[in-house]
């Protein structure tokens, strides 16, 4: 149960980094909007672009599974611990402002450990970033093509199928 909230956190955090972190790791602003979502569905995604798309992806799924190995080995080596540490964020996340019941110490730790993540997290988008350029695409394109896999089934089929 402890293990899959982590993995739930963990994972909910990666998703949002890829299909938002990116452009906003770019272009300083804000995530992609709700009309940019509803027309990512009648994107065109030609064949040969979309193999590099897919290759483009396996890249990023490997940076990504390298932040999440190295956030949770961060986590679980903290003095804080996994438990805590989760339940520590999600109080923060819902309430905006750290549990009144933390020590100095702990709230000392907690500080560290985000700032520790938090610069884990801008090298993952640097790199994402840069295999996204490297690749031919832009950064718009690429979270465009993200958006439109999530909306499209067609779409959404014809990567699978390329994945293979």
């Amino acid at each position: 149960m402890k293990r899959s909230l982590f993995r739930r956190v963990v994972l909910a955090g990666l998703a949002l980094m890829l299909v938002s972190g990116l452009a906003v790791a770019q272009t300083g602003g804000n995530s992609p909007s709700g009309k940019s979502l509803k027309s990512a569905k009648h994107l065109k995604v030609g064949d040969a672009e979309l193999k590099r798309f897919a290759s483009t992806l396996n890249d990023v799924h490997v940076i990504q599974v390298g932040f999440q190995k190295g956030f949770q080995q961060a986590v679980t080596s903290s003095a804080l611990g996994q438990k805590q540490f989760l339940n520590i964020y999600r109080s923060e996340r819902r309430t905006k402002k750290l549990p009144t019941n933390l020590t100095p110490a702990q709230k000392r730790q907690y500080h560290q450990l985000m700032t520790k993540v938090v610069g884990m997290e801008r090298q993952a988008q640097k790199r994402m970033v840069a295999i996204v350029k490297k690749d031919g695409f832009t950064v718009s394109r690429f979270d465009a093509i993200i958006q439109a896999v999530h909306s499209d089934p067609s779409l959404a089929s014809r990567l699978k199928k390329v994945r293979k």
